[in-house]
C-alpha cells in the first residue's frame, strides 16, 4: 500500500501502543534501522519507506487510511511528511551514494534490528491471539535476562523466556498491550517503582534505595522507590547489555529458539524453597522431586518432570492445571511469515 500526502493511512486510537513512548534515541535508531533494512531488501520507493516507519510508530492503524474528519488528521499528516523529509529521504540519499551500513553494524551501534517474529497460538479455534514483536520488546527482554538471569544464553534462560511467552500468550496479553510492558510488570528489576510494598520496606533504609515519591496505599510509612542498580539497568542501552542477553533476546523473539518446556508458564527454585523450610538442609534428589511435586499440587500446577540438559534445581517449570489439556507447544513464534518454531 502506497500513501501520498493526501492519503497518509496513519494515526491510531490513543489507547494503542506506540513507539512514540520509546526514549528518543531508541526510536530514532529503530526507525533508521527499519529504513536501512528495507533498502537492503531493494525497497526504494519513498512513500513505501515512509509508511514502514509510520506503521512502526502507529501499529494500531494496521494500514487503515486516516479519515480527514478524524481528530488530529492535520497533525498526523504533518508527522508523516516530516518522517519522509527528515528520516527517509536523507537515508535514501545516503544509500544512493553507497553509504548504507550493514545490519550487523546497525545491531552493534544502534540496537536490535528486525524484522522479528510473531507470537501466536497455533490453534485459533481454541484461543485467538497474535502479537508482532518489536525492537523495544527485544531490548527489554535483554534487560530482563540481565536482571533476572545474569544475561547468559543457555538452556535454563531459554526456558525462562518460553515461560514468559506462554504466560503472555495464554493469560496476560489482555492486561498488557505489549510484551515489554508485561515483562516490566512481572520482573522486579524492571519495575520503575517496586510494586510490592514489602520489598520496598526491606530496602527503604539502604543507600541504594531511590525514593520515587509518595507512599504505598495502606502503608503510609513505606516510601515508594526502587533500587539504584535496577533503575540503571532500565536505562542501559543495547550496546552495554551482555552479549548473551542480546543474542538470546534477538533469537528468541525471532522464532529461532526451540521451546523446551511445553505449555509451562510458571517457574520457581524449589531446591531453595526446600532449604528454607528445612533449616538450610539440602534435599536429596528424591526429596527434591517429591517436594517439587507437592509444591505444584498446592499451587494447582503440574510439574513438567525431568527435561534433558535442563537443570530444574535452578528453576523448576510448571503448567497451570486449567490448561494442561491443551496440545503441547500451542504457543509459537513465527519467523517472518515462515514456519512456526
Amino acid at each position: 500500500m502506497y500513501i501520498s500526502q493526501d492519503q497518509t493511512g496513519i494515526g491510531q486510537p490513543a489507547s494503542t501502543p506506540s513507539s512514540l513512548t520509546m526514549p528518543s534515541w531508541l526510536r530514532s535508531a529503530a526507525e533508521n534501522a527499519i529504513v536501512r533494512y528495507h533498502l537492503s531488501q531493494g525497497v526504494r520507493d519513498v512513500n513505501e519507506l515512509t509508511n514502514r516507519v509510520f506503521f512502526f510508530r502507529h501499529p494500531g492503524r494496521q494500514g487503515r487510511k486516516l479519515d480527514r474528519n478524524e481528530a488530529g488528521f492535520a497533525t498526523l499528516a504533518a508527522e508523516w511528511t516530516n518522517v519522509r523529509d527528515q528520516v527517509v529521504r536523507p537515508l535514501l540519499k545516503t544509500s544512493s551514494h553507497g553509504g548504507t551500513q550493514s545490519s550487523v553494524q546497525l545491531q552493534s551501534n544502534m540496537g536490535p534490528v528486525g524484522p522479528f517474529g510473531v507470537l501466536t497460538i497455533s490453534e485459533p479455534q481454541r484461543l485467538s491471539f497474535s502479537y508482532q514483536f518489536t525492537p523495544e520488546d527485544v531490548l527489554w527482554t535483554a534487560r530482563f535476562l540481565t536482571g533476572e538471569a545474569g544475561g547468559r544464553d543457555d538452556l535454563n534462560n531459554q526456558a525462562i523466556i518460553w515461560a514468559m511467552f506462554n504466560r503472555y500468550a495464554l493469560f496476560t496479553h489482555r492486561n498488557y498491550e505489549t510484551f515489554h510492558k508485561f515483562l516490566r510488570a512481572y520482573s522486579t528489576p524492571l519495575q520503575p517503582v517496586l510494586r510490592n510494598w514489602r520489598a520496598a520496606r526491606r530496602h527503604m533504609h539502604k543507600e541504594a534505595f531511590v525514593k520515587t515519591g509518595g507512599f504505598y496505599e495502606g502503608n503510609s510509612s513505606v516510601p515508594k522507590g526502587q533500587l539504584r542498580q535496577f533503575l540503571e539497568l532500565q536505562d542501559k542501552p543495547w550496546h552495554k547489555l551482555p552479549p548473551g542477553a542480546q543474542s538470546l533476546a534477538k533469537h528468541a523473539l525471532s522464532g529461532k529458539v526451540t521451546n523446551p518446556i511445553g505449555n509451562a508458564s510458571e517457574f520457581g527454585n524449589t531446591f531453595v524453597y526446600f532449604q528454607d523450610n528445612n533449616s538450610g538442609r539440602r534435599p536429596t534428589d528424591e526429596q527434591w522431586v517429591q517436594y517439587t511435586r507437592n509444591y505444584a499440587q498446592r499451587k494447582k500446577w503440574r510439574w513438567i518432570g525431568p527435561v534433558s540438559k535442563l537443570d530444574q534445581k535452578v528453576n523448576a517449570f510448571f503448567v497451570q492445571q486449567k490448561i494442561e489439556n491443551l496440545p503441547q507447544g500451542i504457543v509459537r513464534v513465527i519467523q517472518n511469515g515462515r514456519s512456526p518454531s
